[in-house]
């Protein structure tokens, strides 16, 4: 199912897994953009009843720059707190884990890995 949130350059595809939401990023990336998907996919997971998440944005064009990475893992670790878990499915060499340490430092529960299976047993 298609999410509609009000982004500019991404799409989200929603679909629901055992256990677990699966997001599907598709785009190019900006941050506003990311913003609002930080809060509609703890929304969305609120709304199902559901504590763990799969986001992919292996598919989404641009890299996040550091600031920004440090900003999305502040506004995750406050909006998403330390009771809903997600993994985040990102190309290899994307991945430099500031997002993760600096919402994982202030207790979110969040994987930021490239492979799906790793992530799938850890959240």
């Amino acid at each position: 199912m298609h999410l509609q949130l009000n982004t500019r350059l991404i799409q989200v595809t929603l679909t629901r897994a055992p256990g677990y939401l699966h997001f599907l990023i598709t785009g190019a990336y900006d941050f506003e953009d990311f913003r609002v998907l930080v809060l509609g996919c703890r929304d969305e997971c609120v709304k199902a009843g559901m504590t763990r998440a799969l986001l992919d944005i292996r598919s989404v064009a641009g890299d996040i720059p550091g600031l920004e990475r440090y900003n999305l893992g502040v506004l995750f670790a406050e909006t998403w707190g330390g009771r809903l878990k997600a993994g985040i499915l990102s190309p290899r060499d994307r991945i430099n884990k500031l997002f993760e340490n600096t919402a994982v430092n202030r207790y979110a529960q969040v994987l930021v890995h490239a492979e799906e299976e790793a992530i799938l047993e850890c959240c």
